[in-house]
């Protein structure tokens, strides 16, 4: 992870050139039969803003209602509600709404994961779903009047689903802990 200072960047800069640079090449057979020159494979590249904010499952210690971080064959990390309600603390990047996103790997059965719902300070925000990459997006806008009505520094996010169950029960292996949704990121910025 990387900070780039405001100066570097420009006051109300609206493109940014972000430069890449490796000390030495690696020759590889190119698809035609020929040979390439590479350096660096980038699986993704995420920019934020200063009050932007991007929590990873795996790191953070979150509040009740989570298991312990773990990854899966692929090394993909994540973090199971361990309960039917599991929170966590976080600023909130703005006064005014902000946007929320987040992923979730998977779920027991459809049902669990089509009945997760997000809390904000007690306030029920509206979720849209996403599949269509083929990944559990969530998205939603927590209201200004919410950020405002608790410390924006410490806004308790609240998910919640109508269920939990374990893998075993549902004929994927012998795992016996009861599960919800197993969650990746969740990324809150200014709305708009």
């Amino acid at each position: 992870r990387a900070l780039i200072p405001a100066e570097v960047v420009g006051e109300g800069a609206s493109d940014v050139a972000l430069a890449f640079k490796v000390d030495q090449l690696r020759s590889l057979p190119a698809p035609d039969g020929g040979a390439r020159k590479v350096g660096v494979a980038f699986d993704w590249l995420h920019l934020y803003t200063a009050n932007s904010v991007r929590l990873e499952f795996d790191t953070f210690p979150l509040g009740p209602g989570w298991q312990v971080p773990e990854s899966d064959a692929f090394g993909m990390t994540f973090r199971w509600m361990a309960a039917t309600r599991a929170s966590l603390t976080l600023p909130l990047p703005a006064d005014d709404a902000s946007a929320v996103e987040f992923r979730v790997l998977r779920a027991p059965t459809a049902e669990i994961l089509n009945s997760l719902s997000l809390a904000v300070n007690g306030e029920r925000v509206n979720l849209t779903y996403d599949n269509t990459t083929g990944d559990h997006l969530f998205r939603g806008v927590i209201p200004g009047a919410v950020a405002g009505s608790a410390d924006p520094a410490a806004a308790v996010l609240t998910f919640e689903v109508q269920s939990v169950t374990s893998l075993k029960a549902v004929g994927e292996g012998n795992d016996t802990r009861a599960v919800g949704c197993a969650f990746d990121w969740l990324e809150l910025r200014p709305a708009g």
